[in-house]
C-alpha cells in the first residue's frame, strides 16, 4: 500500500509539471481522498496531500514527504515529452512478435481435426495412428474437447479401432482415448453410448482380457470410467463383464497390475449396492468365485492389492442379500490372520500406512461377521 501511495505522488506531481490537472490522491485501506487543484492555483501540493492523510498516522506523511522531495519534475515532464524509451519499444516489438507467433500455431480443435482425419485413413499406418492417438489422449484431457469430439465425428473414428482387426496396439491407444475422454464426463459417456453402437463395451473387454498388462490395464481403466453410467454398465454385465473380470483376477498369470484394477473395479460396482447383487447372483455359485477370488489376493506379498480386494470385499458384505455369496468362504478367517500379519509388520515400523491398512483391515472383517452373524463362517476353504 505505501509503495502505491509513492507512486500515485510522483505520477500525479509529473502531471501537474505538465500543465495539466494536478491533484494528489491517497489510496487508504478504508476507502480513497482525493485533493485536486489547478496549477495555476499555486497551491502546496505537499500542504494539499497531506490533509488527505488520517491526522495521526505520521509514518505514511512521512513517506509523503519523502516522496516529494526526491521527485524531479523537470525530468519527468522531459520523460513525458520525449515519447518511450528505446527499451520500451524493443519490448513492445518483442510482445507483437509473440502474439504473431501465436496466431500462426493450430488451434487445439485443429489438431483434433487433423488427428481424426489420419484415423479416417485407411491407408495410414500403425505408428502414424498411433500418433494421432497419443496426440488425442492429451487433447482430450480437458471436458470442452472431449465433448466436441462428437462433433467433429471423432467418436465413430475412434471405436472403428477397437475392433480385432486393427492392431493389439492400436485397439489399445483407442480404448485409452475413450477412457480420458469419458473420466468424469457424463455427456461424453452418454454421447458414446449413442454414437458408439453396442459393441464398444464387449471389444473394451476383450481389450482387458489381453495378456499384455499394460494393454488390459488400458482396457480396465476406459471401462471403469464408463461405469457411472447405468447404460454402460448394464452393458458390461450384458457382455458378461462380471464373470469375465473375475476369470482374469482369479489367473495367477496375469500381472498384480491388472488385478488391482479388476478388484477396484468389484468395489465400485459393489457400490451399486442391491444392482450389482442382482448380476453376481445370476454367476455360478451365486457369485462365490468373485468373493474367492478377491479373499486369495489378501496376502502380505501386496499391500495395495490386498488393499483393494478388501474394500471390494467390504462393499459385497455391504449389500442385502450378500449372505450367500459369503457362505462357506472362510472370509473372516483369513482376514484375522492377514491383520495379525500386518500388524507384526508394523509393529517396530509404525508406518502410516500400515496402520490404516491393519484398521481396514479390521472393519472389513467385522462387516463380514456382521453379515454372517456370528464371529466366524464355517469351515470353507479359500
Amino acid at each position: 500500500m505505501r509503495l502505491s501511495l509513492t507512486l500515485s505522488i510522483v505520477l500525479l506531481w509529473a502531471a501537474g509539471s505538465l500543465g495539466f490537472e494536478a491533484a494528489v490522491e491517497v489510496v487508504l485501506p478504508n476507502g480513497t481522498k482525493t485533493v485536486i487543484a489547478e496549477e495555476e492555483d499555486a497551491i502546496d501540493i505537499t500542504d494539499a496531500a497531506a490533509r488527505a492523510l488520517p491526522e495521526d498516522d505520521t509514518e505514511l506523511k512521512s513517506l509523503l514527504n519523502w516522496a516529494i522531495s526526491h521527485s524531479d519534475p523537470d525530468e519527468l515532464k522531459r520523460q513525458a515529452y520525449s515519447g518511450p524509451s528505446k527499451e520500451a519499444v524493443e519490448r513492445r516489438e518483442q510482445v507483437q512478435e509473440a502474439i504473431k507467433r501465436m496466431q500462426q500455431e493450430p488451434t487445439e480443435a485443429e489438431l483434433m481435426i487433423e488427428a481424426i482425419e489420419i484415423l479416417r485413413n485407411d491407408t495410414a499406418g500403425n505408428d502414424v495412428k498411433m500418433g494421432a492417438l497419443q496426440a488425442l489422449h492429451i487433447l482430450l484431457e480437458p471436458i470442452d474437447n472431449a465433448n466436441d469430439l462428437h462433433k467433429l465425428g471423432g467418436i465413430e473414428a475412434i471405436v472403428s479401432l477397437l475392433g480385432d482387426n486393427c492392431s493389439e496396439e492400436v485397439r489399445t491407444g483407442a480404448a485409452f482415448a475413450l477412457g480420458v475422454a469419458a473420466a468424469n464426463n457424463e455427456p461424453f459417456v452418454i454421447e458414446l453410448a449413442e454414437r458408439g453402437g453396442d459393441g464398444v463395451m464387449l471389444q473394451l473387454i476383450e481389450i482387458a482380457e489381453m495378456e499384455e498388462p499394460a494393454a488390459a490395464a488400458k482396457g480396465l481403466y476406459s471401462i471403469s470410467n464408463l461405469m457411472d453410467s447405468e447404460q454402460q454398465r448394464e452393458a458390461f454385465y450384458s457382455a458378461g463383464g462380471l464373470q469375465r473380470m473375475q476369470g482374469v483376477l482369479a489367473n495367477p498369470s496375469v500381472s498384480n497390475r491388472v488385478h488391482r484394477k479388476v478388484a477396484s473395479l468389484f468395489g465400485d460396482l459393489a457400490l451399486r449396492g442391491e444392482e450389482f447383487m442382482r448380476h453376481l447372483a445370476k454367476l455360478p455359485e451365486k457369485g462365490k468365485e468373485v468373493v474367492r477370488s478377491l479373499a486369495q489376493h489378501i496376502n502380505p506379498r501386496d499391500w495395495d492389492l490386498s488393499e483393494k480386494a478388501m474394500h471390494a470385499l467390504q462393499g459385497i458384505a455391504s449389500v442385502p442379500g450378500a449372505r450367500t455369496t459369503f457362505e462357506g468362504m472362510d472370509v473372516d478367517r483369513k482376514l484375522a490372520s492377514f491383520q495379525a500379519e500386518v500388524k507384526g509388520e508394523n509393529a517396530d515400523n509404525k508406518d502410516s500406512y500400515l496402520t490404516d491398512l491393519e484398521s481396514l483391515t479390521g472393519s472389513t472383517k467385522a462387516k463380514v461377521q456382521e453379515l454372517m452373524g456370528s464371529s466366524h463362517t464355517s469351515d470353507g476353504e479359500l
